[in-house]
């Protein structure tokens, strides 16, 4: 983080997806920009998606072409731009059907819809969509339901991990182009210029982070990028943009990968209008997301077994694995900041768009609303225009060829598991295993020679925990990836916080421990975010009551 300056060109308020992509954005054009994140970067609807960089086929058979076009030129940007991070994932979309002429005819509508989607993306990607036998289809999802299964369909996306895009993106703007970042500090006021020309903006520190930060800053423009928090942001700024934000939970579970083998991902009807996903993630497989209207507190959505219920059914009428509660080992739940059109008031959120919305409803303040992950960088971009017109900047974008710090040249991959593996390897009698070393790679990229050092110059850097993450890369996350409390530690940039709840009790103490020895946190402090932590932890497990 560079030296600390209280007057900014530009202030944004969130550290979402959005939040970080504006930051890297205007800093990158030469704007002197700072960050205000209540909790972690990533911390709220942007490390509890899908973990998808998608067109959003759904989106296709809705009409909304635009969106699709935009969201796959969007996911070719950012497999370039972070292409350690964003990984190609195929999915298959099984067709059942009792009668094999309607089973067939519908294999053929859907190939059709697929070859618009090829289209949106075709100039992106040198992967089509095609259409596979019952025995191709089984041999990709080996649990799934023979009985009447006819074929599939398989076309092609993307996988990231969202937090720790979210936290790639972040640090891009600060260690390349001097942005500053403020976490766990909250905006408590917020008054708009006055003669001075100057947004004056006051703070509070979260007590429970060893962070000490200003009491106020000031900013020539703000932008608000609070996701589902907007609307309480634009109460404190006196502005608001005439956007009705309507929050929609997504619950997404996890179980261990031999309880639902894939060998792709699916995307299966569920009979409702809806399709979830089934995907693939180391020794995990997970699958979601419910779709329905959230009225609770939005700094904590939970999964009730409403939820739980409806997933598993869903997961359970297409698939033979025959899940039930006893097989759950994790799950996470967001907030869908989605726009409701002013003429729908019926207080459904299913059919929804993800479109967003950037609106300027002062000369000093840019508002942006909706979207997705996929598309974040697209919004920033938009929203910084905005700023960039206001303050009398020419500048243009310049983040469709900004790579991402830990992103890995192309033709670089096998090189890199090389080095990772020798640095591992050179200082340590411990023997290192392939998978290890193919972990620290997707989850670092480029950076992983440089947190290979970190590790072997602990004595217990390479001890694993009870997850199979090594003890020494808390110490990386802490001095170098910004990580202050338990929850930035084990809810994200690990995510073994959501993908094994039971497992995760354990390394919580471990991070517990790191924090105590490599940051400034007392043990009051860090007993606090233990208490947070587990928090969480019981609103995500309230289904298991």
């Amino acid at each position: 983080m560079t030296e600390m300056r209280n007057d900014f060109d530009l202030i944004v308020v969130g550290g979402g997806a959005t939040g970080v992509g504006v930051l890297l954005d205007a800093s990158s054009r030469g704007l002197r920009t700072a960050l205000i994140e209540a909790d972690d970067v990533g911390s709220g609807t942007s490390s509890a998606s899908s973990k998808l960089i998608h067109g959003g086929l759904r989106y296709l058979e809705n009409g909304e072409v635009r969106l699709v076009a935009e969201s796959l030129a969007e996911r070719a940007i950012l497999s370039r731009t972070a292409s350690h991070l964003v990984r190609p994932l195929s999915f298959v979309i099984p067709v059942h059907s009792h009668s094999r002429v309607a089973g067939l005819a519908k294999l053929v509508a859907l190939s059709a819809v697929l070859y618009g989607y090829d289209a949106a993306g075709s100039f992106r990607s040198s992967s089509m969509h095609r259409t596979l036998s019952k025995a191709d289809t089984l041999e990709r999802l080996p649990s799934l339901k023979t009985d009447g299964l006819v074929g599939s369909n398989l076309y092609h996306d993307a996988f990231a991990d969202d937090a720790r895009l979210c936290l790639s993106v972040a640090l891009t703007a600060t260690e390349h182009f001097g942005a500053t970042i403020l976490t766990h500090t909250k905006v408590v006021g917020l008054t708009p210029p006055s003669s001075s020309g100057w947004v004056e903006i006051a703070l509070e520190s979260d007590p429970s982070a060893p962070t000490i930060q200003p009491s106020s800053l000031r900013a020539k423009m703000v932008v608000l990028a609070g996701g589902v928090f907007n609307g309480a942001l634009s109460q404190i700024a006196d502005t608001h943009g005439g956007i009705d934000i309507v929050p929609s939970k997504g619950v997404h579970l996890v179980v261990r990968s031999e309880d639902l083998p894939l060998g792709s991902a699916g995307a299966i009807d569920v009979g409702d209008g809806r399709r979830i996903f089934v995907v693939p993630w180391g020794n995990y497989s997970y699958f979601g997301t419910t779709d329905t209207p959230y009225a609770g507190n939005l700094a904590s959505p939970d999964i009730d077994r409403t939820d739980v219920d409806y997933l598993l059914s869903a997961v359970n009428r297409t698939f033979s694995a025959g899940l039930t509660h006893s097989h759950i080992t994790g799950g996470w739940s967001g907030l869908r900041p989605l726009i409701r059109p002013r003429e729908d008031q019926d207080g459904t959120t299913a059919e929804l768009s993800r479109r967003y919305e950037v609106t300027n409803p002062a000369s000093w303040a840019v508002v942006v609303s909706g979207g997705k992950l996929t598309t974040y960088r697209r919004m920033a971009e938009v929203a910084v225009d905005i700023v960039c017109d206001r303050l009398g900047q020419s500048r243009t974008s310049i983040t469709d060829r900004v790579n991402l710090v830990g992103s890995i040249p192309k033709g670089g991959l096998g090189s890199l598991l090389t080095q990772v593996e020798r640095a591992l390897t050179s200082n340590s009698s411990t023997k290192v295993e392939k998978d290890t070393v193919v972990r620290l790679v997707q989850r670092y990229g480029s950076r992983a020679v440089e947190v290979a050092g970190h590790l072997t110059d602990q004595p217990d850097g390479l001890d694993k925990t009870p997850t199979g993450d090594l003890i020494g890369e808390f110490r990386y996350q802490i001095l170098k990836e910004k990580a202050t409390t338990v929850s930035d530690l084990v809810l994200r940039r690990s995510r073994i916080g959501i993908l094994d709840f039971d497992l995760a009790e354990s390394t919580a103490e471990l991070a517990k421990a790191a924090l105590l020895e490599h940051s400034d946190a007392s043990s009051e402090q860090l007993n606090s975010q233990m208490l947070s932590y587990q928090k969480t932890i019981s609103s995500l497990t309230r289904w298991r009551a």
